[in-house]
């Protein structure tokens, strides 16, 4: 009989052991039987947004019926095997078996739209047309249908914590066999798991103890003092590799980050940690996704909720915690005035154009502007403190700079395209990637937007560069 096998992944990295389940056949109807039974246990506000699976058909089928709001990935290794399974008679024959592997890597970690498409071009050139076959099996069986469960671009716009591949349910799965020794009766089953659990569990506590307590020299930056116990030793390792690669890859060019790490995993990435450094600022833990933070065994709960409502028209936003942190920002703000702060580490000068310096009076009066370069690209010369009034005083002081996008009804794009820094003219790029994102979890928009769902299907579906129509 089958044995399904679903894992899960800790804020340290390590692999945990979440369900068994014997089933009669690979069927659809049986994986649904395995993922229900898993929803069930889940407790009320809990929800599965991430699932990585191979491409099993029914499995996929199974997953999209139970879970419908969970984004779904393919292994990559799977992928990979598939293709190489496929391609090794006409690699071999044509000599390009040593670099097709670092081709295809190439494209799947493309992390723009632009990056992919030229990406899918160079592939396409360096095959050539002997090797058309190839080319047209990775169109048809994988970057057609499934490109946006495996590229960069696409699963690194959901938090997916770096897992990208299911190795780590084939390790625990290669574990189990090992400790049945070819002994496959029910009890001998269920005494292995038992003692694989037992060692998973030994092993967290273990690991998670260490982030408690453990300081390591590489973590300690001004900027992640306030991190140090409070979150894994893992999400420090990461932020600690976005500092040296502000260093060593990016520099001033601040457009190069991709804000990878803050989509994907939840933690400040290189532009972000450069913003604190350079105003000599410490990261904020509630700036910290809530992952990386436990760093216990104890039980989660859901806080409790209340609706929010918006103006006088009767709309409600979704739910929210009555314990948020934002229930209280004006204290939340005026507490960090009391914040120590050290001098940023000397290296960080050199990533800009004018140094960094402490003001040791109150560096968070005034703090020495970190000019990014979208606000630099088309400023326009207009009075600042007229739009910076209109801000509540305890937000004034954190506004680095303003940028007034045309007003003609598409200024809410123009404003986000500029936020990633982009020229404002690049709103429709923004709204054909919003309308995309709509469109893939359709179902989870149209309950949260409940009554005006279809409006704002409509309005992203409207491509007007001289303007919106009057009535939007």
């Amino acid at each position: 009989m089958p044995l399904v096998e679903i894992v899960g992944v800790t804020p340290t990295n390590r692999t945990f052991s979440i369900s068994y389940a014997f089933i009669i056949s690979e069927q659809e109807h049986n994986y649904r039987w395995v993922l229900e039974c898993l929803k069930s246990t889940l407790g009320e506000g809990f929800a599965v947004r991430v699932v990585l699976t191979d491409r099993d058909l029914a499995l996929m089928k199974a997953c999209k019926t139970v879970m419908p709001e969970a984004y779904h990935l393919l292994c990559r290794v799977h992928i990979w095997r598939n293709i190489d399974k496929f391609s090794m008679p006409s690699l071999k024959g044509e000599g390009k078996l040593g670099h097709f592997y670092g081709w295809w890597k190439k494209l799947y970690e493309s992390r723009t739209l632009e990056e992919y498409t030229n990406n899918e071009k160079d592939l396409k050139e360096k095959m050539g047309p002997r090797l058309d076959k190839v080319y047209k099996y990775l169109q048809k069986e994988w970057l057609f249908p499934y490109k946006e469960k495996f590229v960069s671009f696409w699963v690194d716009r959901h938090l997916n914590y770096r897992n990208y591949t299911t190795n780590r349910v084939e390790a625990e799965h290669s574990l189990l066999k090992s400790e049945l020794q070819g002994r496959c009766t029910f009890q001998r089953i269920i005494q292995c798991v038992n003692d694989i659990l037992l060692g998973q569990d030994t092993e967290i506590k273990g690991q998670l103890e260490e982030s408690r307590i453990y300081r390591a020299g590489k973590h300690n930056y001004p900027c992640l003092k306030d991190l140090l116990c409070v979150v894994s030793v893992t999400a420090l390792d990461i932020m600690v590799d976005e500092i040296k690669r502000l260093k060593n890859e990016i520099g001033k060019d601040l457009r190069k980050c991709g804000c990878k790490v803050w989509i994907s995993c939840g933690l400040p990435c290189a532009c972000r940690l450069a913003a604190y450094m350079h105003c000599n600022k410490r990261v904020e833990v509630h700036n910290i996704n809530d992952f990386w933070r436990k760093l216990n065994l104890t039980p989660s709960t859901c806080l409790p909720c209340k609706k929010l409502y918006w103006g006088q028209s009767g709309r409600f936003s979704s739910y929210v915690g009555s314990d948020s942190r934002f229930a209280d920002t004006q204290s939340y703000f005026g507490d960090q005035n009391n914040q120590t702060q050290e001098e940023t580490y000397s290296f960080v000068d050199q990533l800009f154009s004018t140094p960094i310096t402490q003001n040791t009076q109150n560096p968070q009066n005034n703090p020495e502007p970190f000019t990014h370069n979208f606000f630099q690209s088309e400023s326009t010369s207009f009075d600042m403190s007229h739009y910076l009034g209109q801000l509540p005083k305890f937000f004034q002081r954190y506004v680095v700079n303003i940028k007034n996008v045309q007003s003609d009804g598409n200024c809410g794009f123009r404003a986000l395209a500029v936020a990633l820094g982009e020229n404002e003219q690049k709103f429709e790029w923004i709204r054909k990637l919003m309308l995309e994102e709509y469109e893939s979890r359709r179902i989870y928009y149209e309950g949260a937007f409940a009554g005006d769902a279809k409006h704002i299907h409509t309005l992203l579906s409207m491509s007007c560069p001289n303007g919106l129509p009057q009535d939007y």
